[in-house]
């Protein structure tokens, strides 16, 4: 009996943060509106870090800093997580990426996030998840927050280190601090 009981709340608890059944439309409406919100909580907050772009019915978003670098934003609904992170793209991005990866421990030391070191066959990411309810907008003011927090670490974070690498635009990045 007690294994039914340890199997039930294991399922109870970690069931919903593992997947998030939504269908299509639900998915596509969800991801506008969080998307649309947090762009009117970045212009509430007198804070457009980065454009973006106009919100859309999709997963990701993001934003060119250099030819092969570029910041992005992420949410999953059905995997139920948030994420921010730079791309970087090409032998010029991968170079910069090889040289920069072994300093993302200042992000770290500074701020206690994690960051993912992600390596593909021809992209490669810094990258920091949360876990996230995106079908929960109640919790939307506090994602809002976690992302602005994110991105603006990641826009500091390639205007200190990796800018300089891939001479771009460095010097009119307007990044708050």
């Amino acid at each position: 009996m007690a294994i039914a009981q340890t199997l039930k709340r294991f399922y109870n608890v970690f069931a919903p943060r593992l997947f998030n059944s939504v269908d299509v439309e639900t998915r596509k409406q969800l991801q506008l509106e969080f998307w649309q919100g947090y762009d009117k909580f970045l212009l509430a907050n007198a804070n457009p870090m980065a454009d973006f772009g106009a919100a859309r019915s999709r997963d990701w978003r993001a934003c060119e800093l250099a030819p092969c670098v570029s910041l992005w934003t992420a949410l999953d609904i059905q995997e139920n997580w948030i994420g921010v992170g730079l791309e970087f793209t090409g032998r010029k991005g991968r170079n910069i990426f090889e040289a920069v990866r072994q300093q993302t421990m200042e992000i770290v030391r500074s701020t206690g996030l994690v960051v993912d070191q992600e390596v593909n066959s021809d992209d490669f990411h810094l990258a920091t998840y949360r876990y996230a309810r995106i079908d929960d907008p109640g919790c939307w003011p506090k994602y809002y927050s976690q992302l602005s927090e994110c991105v603006a670490l990641y826009l500091q974070f390639y205007k200190n280190i990796a800018a300089p690498l891939a001479i771009k635009r460095p010097d009119q990045l307007q990044v708050k601090t």
